[in-house]
């Protein structure tokens, strides 16, 4: 519900530092309910409290993703190979990012909506 926190963890699993979720229901108080996806990395939560946005690591492929605070609907936006440090705008419609290119290294930063339409680079340098 919109009642429900999410709190971050960061725990050594498999000699990995990962990003965990922990979701809180103060109508529930002893429930905790783990929200892990395997290489979630740089968790931010929208003003809604709702969606999470994760940079997901899968074959070293950075992209974005989305969910639902609860797990649910994991939704890739990106394809990457390489999107780092997500992060909502304060209305929770879009997500900034910051994209690597391969071969130089020179940073860029992008956008894109929330339902992954409009993606587009903002600044490069």
């Amino acid at each position: 519900s919109n009642d429900d926190f999410v709190i971050f963890v960061e725990e050594l699993v498999d000699d990995e530092w990962q990003e965990l979720l922990k979701v809180l229901k103060p109508s529930e108080p002893d429930t905790v309910s783990d929200f892990i996806v395997p290489g979630a990395v740089d968790v931010d939560v929208s003003s809604t409290g709702k969606l999470v946005l994760m940079r997901h690591t899968e074959q070293w492929n950075y992209s974005i993703w989305t969910a639902d605070a609860d797990g649910s609907n994991l939704t890739q936006l990106t394809q990457g190979p390489s999107h780092y440090l997500p992060r909502w705008n304060s209305a929770g419609t879009r997500i900034v990012f910051t994209v690597y290119d391969p071969i130089t290294n020179d940073p860029s930063v992008s956008v894109i909506n929330a339902d992954g339409s409009g993606y587009h680079a903002i600044y490069q340098p």
